[in-house]
């Protein structure tokens, strides 16, 4: 009966030492596997988009410098032009600083267990370099800065018609101001945009609109003498002066 009791204890003793064993391993796990995302980043980082889980802040660092020199910027103009602008050719690469490695430190290593590998997307305010003279070079390279590419603008005027006068619209044409767009560039790769559109504001503009006051005023003024009808006799005959006779009587010259 002792002899059972005794065997009893033992299996007891040999189970609590297995539990206390794994749990002993189970610990030594938990705390190796802090340490090293004490270190590393947890699984499913991204720092602007960039994957970095598993990675010390020296390796992240590196692989946020590559991405960066691939940096690609699309500029479109009005009328549909495309034109890339590549970090390459720019020289545009990242500079080194403290904000990777202080993310890293102000991770909760502790918290690993709970990590369960989804993304955690992350925004760095990263430092940028580039060359702003080969920029510049790109940018003038642009075939939309050829003058036999260009439309010009043209201004708003009055025209005759079959039964008057009429305005006829300004045309916007295609000719951008190339230095309103070089500063336009140069910001958008400061900001770190990856898409330009160029707007209204750089491209020369007609200086006379259709809504101008004065064409307006001007055409007015026409149609009250078009609406004007002169009726006189000549030989005991009435004759009628309307807007298709006296229409041909009307100069119109740029200054309206």
């Amino acid at each position: 009966m002792e002899e059972g009791r005794g065997n009893g204890k033992k299996i007891a003793g040999l189970v609590f030492a297995v539990i206390g064993i794994f749990i002993l391993l189970l610990g030594g796990l938990y705390f190796w596997r802090a340490a090293f995302y004490g270190t590393h980043f947890f699984p499913g980082t991204e720092l602007n988009g960039i994957p970095v889980g598993g990675m010390t802040a020296d390796d992240a660092e590196i692989r946020v410098a590559e991405e960066t020199a691939d940096y690609l910027m699309n500029v479109t103009t009005r009328d549909g032009g495309k034109y890339q602008i590549l970090g390459p050719d720019i020289n545009y690469r990242y500079v080194s600083s403290s904000e990777i490695r202080d993310l890293l430190e102000v991770q909760n290593n502790f918290a690993w267990l709970f990590q369960g590998g989804e993304v955690k997307a992350e925004t760095l305010n990263i430092s940028t370099t580039y060359d702003e003279q080969k920029l510049r070079l790109v940018v003038s390279g642009f075939d939309c800065f050829l003058e036999e590419n260009f439309t010009k603008p043209a201004d708003a005027y009055i025209s005759e018609t079959e039964d008057g006068y009429e305005i006829v619209p300004e045309e916007e044409g295609n000719v951008l101001d190339e230095e309103l767009v070089q500063e336009a560039v140069k910001q958008a790769v400061d900001s770190g945009e990856t898409e330009l559109e160029l707007g209204d504001s750089l491209y020369e503009k007609p200086a006379v609109t259709a809504n101008d006051p004065k064409l307006q005023e001007s055409l007015d003024k026409i149609n009250q003498y078009l609406d004007t009808t002169i009726k006189y006799d000549v030989g005991g005959e009435e004759e009628v002066l309307d807007r298709k006779t006296t229409k041909h009587w009307i100069t119109v010259d740029d200054s309206y």
